[in-house]
């Protein structure tokens, strides 16, 4: 590096899509200083403590690990300050840096954001992009200040939006390009090669973290719209509706070609079994789509058809409202 010395990076994240990052910067000879990251999280039904992703690999890489309440504390200031850390990296740590720790290290904070900044900026940024529909998105390196995703451009890469994209493929494939940018202008950082960017307030929009309850079907909806929520909260939290009072989760669909007829009756009314497309639903405006995979409450992961057979799902049965089922 320009000083003849490694390059003391702190690193915090937390979510898997920065695990990545943290594992291409150790196979590039840069092993971080120390890593960040959230405190254990309870999830499933016993409520249970998992430590983060990054928590788990930084760990399995042999780097020590700094999980504290807030980061902003007087204690982390204090750790920080004694690693001497050149650079701060942080990619998903879910909590703002304020301007203290953004201080300390030598070359400034950098973060790693899944969109093409400034379109949403916030905690989902996947979400919010199949949610609008957009046809291409990306990840942005950039300058951290004490906004919300707000600091100037450093770098991007784009990629297309491709229709069987949901939020878990998406998520995997930019955690992929965020490791690629990071590595690729690492020197250039050090060398202060890269020319910040401000960001267009006016082009901004905002991607808040979604709430469970959000998930919900509205078959009222044109099958595009509904189809973009189900990708959108898949694999996690899950898009839902009801058949009568049991929630079923819904996991994949299938859109159909412009003039192919929906079941008759109100949106949310199930049909016949197509064997090649899936159980067909009718939506809002006189469209509908194809429900492909399933799960219904208390079960696994099934084929729709497999719902069907098994009479979990009923041909004229309305899905959101009470019927059969």
């Amino acid at each position: 590096m320009g000083r003849g010395l490694p390059l003391r990076i702190l690193y915090a994240a937390t979510s898997s899509f920065a695990v990545p990052a943290l594992e291409a910067l150790v196979r590039h000879g840069v092993r971080p200083v120390s890593v960040l990251t959230r405190p254990a999280s309870r999830a499933g039904r016993g409520q249970r403590t998992h430590p983060s992703a990054v928590q788990i690999a930084a760990q399995a890489l042999g780097l020590p690990v700094l999980v504290p309440q807030g980061v902003n504390e007087r204690q982390v200031l204090e750790a920080v300050d004694a690693l001497a850390t050149d650079l701060l990296v942080v990619a998903s740590y879910g909590q703002i840096l304020k301007a203290p720790l953004l201080a300390l290290p030598r070359l400034g904070c950098i973060n790693l954001h899944a969109s093409l900044l400034p379109v949403w900026r916030g905690a989902a940024p996947v979400a919010h992009t199949l949610l609008a529909g957009d046809p291409v998105t990306g990840v942005t390196l950039m300058q951290m200040d004490e906004g919300l995703d707000t600091g100037p451009i450093l770098a991007c890469l784009r990629t297309p939006v491709a229709w069987g994209d949901d939020r878990g493929r998406l998520t995997q494939r930019l955690a992929q390009m965020a490791a690629e940018l990071l590595v690729a202008h690492l020197h250039d950082i050090e060398a202060g090669c890269l020319k910040p960017v401000p960001q267009d307030d006016r082009l901004a929009s905002r991607a808040p973290a979604l709430k469970k309850a959000q998930g919900c079907l509205d078959w009222q909806r044109p099958a595009r719209e509904v189809a973009r929520r189900v990708r959108a909260f898949s694999p996690r939290p899950g898009a839902f509706t009801f058949t009568g009072s049991r929630r079923l989760l819904v996991r994949r669909v299938r859109l159909q070609a412009p003039g192919w007829a929906p079941p008759e009756g109100p949106p949310g009314t199930l049909g016949s079994l197509s064997p090649q497309h899936g159980v067909p639903v009718r939506c809002g405006e006189g469209t509908g789509l194809f429900l492909v995979q399933v799960q219904p409450e208390g079960r696994g992961v099934m084929t729709a058809a497999a719902a069907l057979h098994g009479r979990r799902l009923l041909p004229g049965q309305v899905l959101g409202a009470a019927g059969p089922g």
